[in-house]
This record gives structure tokens, sequence and C-alpha cells, in this order.
């Protein structure tokens, strides 16, 4: 048995008020989450290692070489539409495995730490902002961590739009995203993300901050109801605000802003049942942008 096993968890050996300064230093959160990608950058065993390592499996729905990240504060890098944020991997030594001494390590204090975090820490705060690249960080936000969504009171989406079927003119005209290449080398011509997932991942966002309005209850049905019961109803939760920024590349994509089915505007200003609407479109040589406020 490793003689490290054996050993007292210094953590736990510290008196409770500096563990507590630890912690609250440690689970330090912010009102605004960033959500999307980053490519790894750095040896290929490295990156092999890093993704498949212990059983794991790369994620699914980014492109190959990515690593999806969730970060407090705001991080512009992660939502470049086309300088994709880098991870840079430190080369490491395999051989040395340490994974007795952290397991071990983590059983002692996990049980002990939760206890004490859920004593002394109030539940995390509803994150004012939330940002998004699309379309990865939006799958991200779906398939991971679905809460946020409820939890966030304005929600910003950030990306391009390239629709499946371009014209031979937009073609020649529009820069092309770089094909994907897999882990072994192979070019992988299926798309990362099907535009019928980023269709229904982009509705349920919007059937959930903009859920359609119930019914109110008919006069008759006020008059009849007992006065025993007639409290005044609790103010309903400010409704959160949606802002999209979606660049559509090409000189000639300004119909598919309006006439694409599969596009993000088209999608929201069919979701969105009511509220104020704020549309900028600004239109240039390499492509068109969209700036929807709700």
């Amino acid at each position: 048995m490793p003689t490290s096993s054996t050993n007292p968890c210094q953590l736990l050996s510290l008196p409770i008020e500096l563990r507590l300064e630890i912690y609250n230093y440690l689970v330090h959160s912010s009102d605004i989450v960033t959500i999307g990608t980053a490519e790894l950058h750095g040896p290929h065993h490295e990156i092999i290692h890093r993704q498949y390592a212990s059983g794991k499996s790369a994620a699914k729905g980014i492109p190959p070489g990515h690593e999806h990240l969730i970060l407090n504060g705001y991080n512009a890098n992660l939502l470049h539409p086309t300088r994709p944020a880098k991870i840079h991997l430190p080369r490491c030594n395999q051989d040395e495995d340490d994974s007795i001494t952290a397991t071990t390590r983590l059983r002692l204090i996990c049980r002990q730490t939760a206890g004490e975090l859920a004593q002394h820490f109030p539940p995390n705060p509803r994150p004012a902002h939330l940002f998004l690249s699309y379309p990865y960080g939006l799958h991200i936000l779906h398939s991971r961590h679905p809460s946020l969504l409820q939890q966030a009171r304005t929600i910003h989406l950030t990306g391009v739009y390239r629709p499946t079927d371009y014209s031979p003119a937009r073609a020649a005209t529009c820069p092309s995203s770089p094909p994907q290449h897999t882990l072994d080398g192979n070019t992988n011509s299926k798309p990362i993300l099907e535009p019928s997932d980023t269709t229904t991942e982009l509705t349920h966002l919007l059937t959930t901050i903009f859920p359609p309005p119930t019914p109110t209850p008919t006069d008759t049905t006020t008059s009849s109801s007992s006065p025993h019961h007639d409290h005044p109803s609790p103010p309903a939760p400010p409704k959160p605000h949606l802002h999209l920024r979606i660049h559509y590349p090409g000189a000639d994509s300004y119909s598919t802003i309006w006439g694409d089915e599969a596009s993000p505007i088209v999608l929201a200003l069919r979701g969105i049942p009511y509220g104020e609407i704020k549309l900028e479109i600004w239109r240039g040589k390499c492509g068109n942008g969209v700036d929807l406020r709700v």
C-alpha cells in the first residue's frame, strides 16, 4: 500500500475558519457565465490522452480536438466566430501516476467538504448574463447544463449561421470553414451538428424563455370563487431578455436571414409570442449581420 494513502489530509487538519476562507475562494461565482468550445493545442498524443484516458470519450456535438468550457465571467474568445479559443497542453510525464493519492484524498474530504459547503454557503445565485456561442455553446447548454437556462435573466447568443444549401455565387465569395479532421487524421465530411438538432435546441431555448401565455380566468370564475381564497396573486417573475448576434456569410446571404426555415432569426421571430423586439441589420460585401433584442 502506498504510504501516501495513510497520510492524513492536510486540508482537514486546518481550522474550520481557514477552510471556509479557502472554500470561499474556490467557489467564487460570477453573475456572468460564458459557454463555448476551445481547441486543444499540443502534441498529438497529449490530445489523445486528454480526451480518451481512463475510459473517457470525446464530447459529441463539438469539433474534433475541442473541449467544451463553462467559465465564470465574460470571455470573448469563446464567442469568436472564426478564431476559436485555444487550450495549450503542457508536456507532462504520463509515467507518473498519482491517481491513487488523488483518489484517496478525495474520498477523505468530499463528504466533509460537502457538508461544510451546505451548512455555511447559500445556494448559487442566478447568473445575470449567460453568453453562448452559436451553435456549439447552445448545444453544450442544451445537452449538459439545461438548468442554467432557467436561472439566467439575460441570454446572449453569438455566432455564424451557414445554411446547408449554398448557391454557387455564395460559395465563390463566402469563406468556407476548414475541413474537420478526426484525431486519426481522416477528414470528416459529416456535419458536427445536424441542422435539425440545432433547430430543436434553439426552439427549446425559446419556449423555455417565452412560454405560451396561459389563459386568464373569466369574470364568472372570479366571482364564483370563495372570498376566503380571494388573495392577490404573487407578482410574476421578470421575463428574461434575449440577445442574438448572428453573422450570415456571403454577399447574397440577405435572403437567407428571412427565407431559410432554419435561420436563427426566423426561428426566434416565430418562437417569441410576446415582447418588445428590436432588430438591426448590417449589410456588407462579405456578409450580413443581424442584432435582435427581445
